[in-house]
């Protein structure tokens, strides 16, 4: 007898990356976690947030969700940029698994780097740029700016062309 797990295997969509961050709200005065939900709602109502923060079961909780990024264009309607970058440099991650060339846990990215430096014919300034807006975006607190973003979708589309250019020729 078929499971139903085995039955629907590889029927469903493919998956998609999105980003949730939750933020405790604090009282500025005693850092006590206090219920200012709507408060910082209306902060964030009209700009880039605008639709994506959410109450959470406990009022001092606010949940910020990101747009479900499955191709290019989800990424350039991102509104956030380290957003953004953070989901292209995820998007090469899976499109360079299905290409035999997946993460270990283990590794940091720029030892993936080299791992796919070495096992891929792709651009190599495409690779190092995208890793590199991934670290900034990922670890640093500075402030990701639009055109870095941009950076990060021109590279994931290099990588992508090359990897399509070489199966065009394995073909």
């Amino acid at each position: 007898m078929t499971s139903a797990a085995e039955h629907a295997f590889g029927k469903g969509a493919a998956l998609t990356l999105g980003v949730e961050e939750e933020f405790m709200l604090l009282d500025a005065t005693t850092f006590e976690l206090c219920s200012r939900f709507d408060e910082v709602a209306d902060v964030l109502a009209d700009g880039p947030l605008d639709g994506r923060a959410h109450p959470e079961l406990m009022q001092s909780t606010l949940e910020v969700a990101s747009v479900v990024c499955r191709d290019i264009d989800d990424l350039r309607s991102e509104k956030d940029a380290r957003r953004a970058v953070i989901a292209a440099y995820a998007a090469m991650e899976r499109t360079l698994a299905r290409h035999g060339l997946a993460r270990h846990r283990s590794e940091a990215p720029l030892e993936y780097l080299a791992n796919i430096l070495r096992g891929l014919h792709v651009r190599e300034s495409a690779v190092v740029s995208l890793t590199r807006l991934f670290e900034f975006a990922k670890f640093s607190g500075h402030e990701v700016e639009g055109v870095m973003k941009e950076e990060a979708i021109d590279a994931l589309v290099a990588i992508r062309d090359d990897l399509q250019r070489e199966e065009a020729r394995a073909a």
